[in-house]
């Protein structure tokens, strides 16, 4: 095998495992310089467009009905609710998961959430969730 074949071939087989490896859902995802851990909402689909960051429960978010992608950057599992003070239609996002479409068919959640809760601990036992 010539040296530029093996090496062709070391490039392909690396290219394949980070693939492979960029496919797979990551343990946690890191904090970039300058982000707080929790709960991230932004406007508009796959975490684009203006966000806010939640670090404790808020029985009225202030950014009602407009989060379109969510992220939970911290270790704890949050529970948000389509209506004001923890009530009614409500799921729970484990830490580091990401939903990029909350208007998604399976969930329908697009414009819906009004309030966030921190739960005191990292399952979503007892709570409907994205995944």
């Amino acid at each position: 095998m010539s040296r530029l074949t093996r090496t062709i071939t070391c490039l392909a087989a690396a290219a394949a495992v980070a693939g492979t490896i960029t496919a797979a859902p990551a343990a946690h995802a890191e904090l970039k310089p300058g982000e707080w851990a929790g709960l991230y909402l932004y406007d508009d689909s796959w975490y684009e467009g203006e966000h806010r960051v939640f670090t404790y429960s808020n029985g009225s978010i202030g950014f009602s009905d407009r989060a379109s992608s969510i992220v939970n950057n911290s270790w704890l599992a949050w529970v948000v609710y389509d209506d004001r003070d923890f009530r009614d239609r409500r799921y729970c996002i484990r830490p580091w998961e990401k939903v990029d479409v909350l208007g998604a068919p399976q969930w329908k959640f697009n414009d819906k959430i009004s309030s966030v809760q921190l739960l005191n601990s990292y399952n979503c036992d007892g709570y409907p969730t994205f995944s």
